[in-house]
């Protein structure tokens, strides 16, 4: 939906909708995150270097070929997982953003239909396994939340040191051993394992 302006009645506003890059984020002061803290927690070049021992190895870099496949080889990965600073190709399938097993030139060209600022991250490859017990965990406000009510330890160690962002509304998908990545709550989905009543109620309660 296009053209709709926030009442002008309103103290405090939320917004949900699309990524967006920071310099588009809305300026109106009342959005209870400003573009820049949004996209600290958006961004993976970002946020890793603060959670980093707690996350999927990773490193960055500019572009795409030889040098970052010879670098992947140097770290012993015989595949690394492709995303730009905010989103990886994944459809249906996460071999579709991992390399070799979609080459870097076709990922290039893929990656440029929707082009992000800041540089590409390649993250370990890791099996499906590890991600079985993976869930997202919601900070609003000062708070994490799950509709299980049951937060892992890592979670809160992941929350305290993102505090320097000032975040009061972002995601964390984890698993009680790993940090799969951090997302700006803006763009994020619930989830199937988070209530939409829960999800209303902690809004209702850290905002309302």
């Amino acid at each position: 939906i296009s053209n709709l302006e926030p009442s002008e009645s309103a103290t405090r506003l939320l917004r949900r909708c699309l990524i967006v890059d920071e310099e588009n984020f809305p300026s109106d002061p009342r959005y209870i995150q400003n573009g820049r803290t949004y996209m600290n927690l958006t961004r993976i070049d970002r946020w890793y270097p603060l959670i980093e021992d707690l996350t999927i190895p990773t490193f960055f870099s500019t572009q795409l070929g030889d040098d970052e496949a010879a670098a992947s080889r140097e770290r012993g990965w015989s595949r690394c997982f492709i995303k730009n600073s905010v989103k990886s190709l994944v459809g249906e399938d996460p071999l579709e953003s991992t390399w070799p097993d979609v080459a870097f030139d076709l990922m290039l060209e893929q990656f440029s239909t929707n082009p992000r600022p800041g540089p590409y991250a390649l993250r370990q490859y890791l099996p499906p396994r590890h991600f079985e017990e993976e869930r997202r965990y919601w900070v609003v406000g000062d708070r994490v939340h799950h509709s299980s009510g049951k937060i892992p330890d890592i979670v809160h160690e992941a929350k305290a040191r993102l505090a320097p962002f000032g975040g009061v509304f972002y995601t964390i998908d984890a698993t009680p051993r790993l940090i799969v990545e951090i997302n700006g709550g803006e763009s994020s989905d619930r989830k199937t394992d988070n209530t939409a009543e829960d999800f209303a109620g902690w809004i209702k309660q850290a905002f309302g």
